[in-house]
């Protein structure tokens, strides 16, 4: 278990298997509250804040986080290979970057997914040969946004904003636009 509260992080990693805030090959608690937190990675495998191997349990709250990430395969809040990535985000506003030859911005690469945003701000871009914002290559994802302003992008030739079917995100009270290949949906409003 990790938890953050208070202050200002700034975390810059590069290599080959890299992991920003989390663990490498365990399954991880994490838990940031009252913080700004900037992650910075270049990577040829890795993930900004979770586990990169193991199942990641994330919890935002009251926080700005901001994340950057290049490489071949990467997760930028959530894990690599594990099975699983909870994130719930509160009262925060949250903004990511990321490019990437395989991505996930926000879940588990190859695993179940389950996000939540409330009472937050969200705008995120990914771009690359097969990225996804919202969970990776399953389809066992459940996105839920709910008193939110959320804004992505999505440039990719094989991914999409969410690989699950549609009624697996929810959009209540709340503001969700998605550009996909220069295609902009909105929802809410």
């Amino acid at each position: 278990n990790l938890s953050m509260k208070h202050g200002k992080y700034r975390i810059i990693t590069n290599g080959e298997k890299v992991v920003g805030v989390g663990a490498m090959d365990a399954d991880c608690e994490l838990a940031i509250s009252n913080c700004e937190l900037e992650t910075e990675m270049g990577a040829i495998s890795g993930v900004g804040i979770g586990s990169y191997g193991g199942s990641a349990d994330i919890r935002l709250d009251v926080c700005k986080i901001m994340t950057k990430a290049e490489g071949k395969t990467i997760t930028g809040i959530g894990t690599v290979t594990g099975q699983r990535a909870g994130i719930t985000a509160t009262e925060m506003s949250l903004s990511g970057t990321m490019n990437a030859n395989l991505g996930c911005m926000l879940g588990a690469m190859n695993g179940k997914t389950t996000f939540s945003i409330e009472e937050a701000s969200m705008q995120g871009k990914t771009a690359g040969q097969e990225v996804y914002m919202f969970g990776g290559k399953s389809e066992d994802t459940e996105v839920s946004i709910c008193h939110a302003d959320v804004a992505i992008e999505v440039r990719t030739k094989d991914g999409s904003a969410i690989r699950a079917p549609r009624e697996k995100l929810s959009v209540v009270y709340a503001r969700y636009e998605e550009t996909f290949n220069d295609v902009t949906t909105v929802v809410g409003g």
